[in-house]
């Protein structure tokens, strides 16, 4: 038991005296840190939207770009930001254009394809827009 010893006798503290968060309202305890979090992502995504726009959080790349050429709406003209890119591409080109994003995916189709929900709220929530797609999908990822 922590404690101290004054004139010889042992005090018993509580874990949490001397400490002031203790004393927070529960509310307050969870809003606090779902607030600096939504602050935190706020102020990432606003910066990184100035510097490049919401596709960059899609994060394609060129292979994925080159690898099919069914589409209409999947190609070089959307842009590649690295050789590789990251799985947001995969969801995306799934949420952009259902019918032909597989020719892109390769071995992962099966499991994107798997995986609707997120692609499929996204598309509904930018009404169907490819160019609204990148900020829905932005949002819909922060919910």
């Amino acid at each position: 038991m922590p404690g101290s010893a004054e004139g010889g006798v042992w005090h018993r503290f509580s874990p949490t005296e001397g400490r002031a968060w203790h004393r927070l309202s529960p509310a307050l305890a969870i809003a606090f840190p779902v607030g600096c979090v939504v602050a935190f992502y706020g102020t990432i995504a606003t910066l990184r939207m100035r510097q490049h726009d919401a596709l960059w959080f899609v994060h394609i790349g060129r292979q994925f770009l080159l690898t099919g050429h069914s589409s209409t709406v999947i190609g070089p003209s959307l842009g590649w930001q690295s050789d590789v890119g990251y799985d947001g591409q995969y969801y995306f080109a799934l949420a952009a254009d259902p019918h032909h994003a597989r020719d892109y995916m390769g071995g992962s189709a099966g499991f994107v394809y798997s995986r609707v929900l997120y692609p499929a709220v996204s598309w509904a929530a930018s009404l169907g827009s490819v160019h609204a797609l990148p900020y829905a999908m932005l949002i819909v990822n922060l919910l």
